[in-house]
């Protein structure tokens, strides 16, 4: 038991330490044999999104030797300190200093870990938490998209929990702000081919109040994805879909990037 808690303590720090941040001034990150993009967005303090954005890459591919921006002139995060309340959840953590750390929760099993009061976590200086009325959504959006995204989480994940339902907004955000996708949270739901509720006219169903607070929580910032552009159930026969490197897994609810 004292190993296991180690080891969890130990991931947790490691975990924590990423956040998404506004890009800065690019620095250059030579990869090396086992990086990733996922794995190299933690080391910088950023998403995989932010980094394929930055070096205008249209997959997460990459090679030894290849030589990439990454943002904050190439400084690798130091963290601060944060110690654990009675009652405090990890996820509840998460939300407050660092959404894009969820993925990396679950990628590690540790979406149900165990924390301890007093027990010390790293987390992220670049994003403190922010008071609630200096809050901004990470896109603008009007009470037509908000129905919207709500009807469309509803649709695509009613009865799964909360982390899936807020992946599944995110995910349309992730969308938006791509350059392989329309720039409108409307736009991204109605491209063809792409939802099934939206073919089968489920998207017209309105949304439970749970929906729509999943659909707020990823408008301001949840992303327990990590920046991916996909999401399918763990069902589906999609050969295309199961080839997706896959980003994060919550609930029967699977995120994962382009090739």
């Amino acid at each position: 038991m004292k190993k296991l808690k180690k080891f969890t303590a130990a991931v947790l720090l490691a975990v924590l330490t990423c956040s998404p941040a506004a890009p800065a001034a690019a620095g250059i990150h030579t990869i090396q044999p086992g990086d990733s993009l996922y794995s190299i967005s933690l080391k910088y303090g950023t998403t995989l999104h932010q980094l394929m954005e930055l070096n205008q890459l249209n997959s997460s591919s990459i090679t030894p030797g290849q030589k990439i921006k990454v943002p904050g002139n190439g400084k690798l995060i130091k963290p601060l300190k944060y110690i654990l309340m009675p009652g405090e959840k990890l996820y509840q953590i998460t939300l407050q200093f660092n959404p894009a750390a969820q993925a990396a929760i679950a990628a590690n099993g540790l979406s149900e870990a165990v924390i301890y009061p007093s027990q010390v976590l790293k987390v992220s200086p670049r994003t403190e938490p922010a008071s609630r009325s200096s809050r901004r959504p990470v896109i603008p959006y009007t009470k037509e998209d908000l129905d919207l995204l709500s009807r469309l989480i509803a649709a695509e994940s009613r009865g799964e929990p909360q982390i899936g339902q807020i992946g599944v907004g995110a995910v349309v955000i992730n969308r938006v702000q791509s350059p392989l996708f329309p720039n409108s949270i409307k736009d991204v739901i109605y491209q063809p081919s792409q939802f099934g509720p939206v073919r089968t006219g489920l998207i017209n169903r309105p949304a439970p109040d749970y929906c729509v607070q999943a659909a707020k929580k990823a408008l301001y910032g949840a992303d327990p994805t990590n920046g991916a552009l996909f999401f399918f159930d763990t069902s589906t026969s999609s050969r295309f879909l199961r080839s997706l490197p896959v980003a994060a897994k919550h609930g029967n609810l699977i995120f994962a990037y382009p090739k």
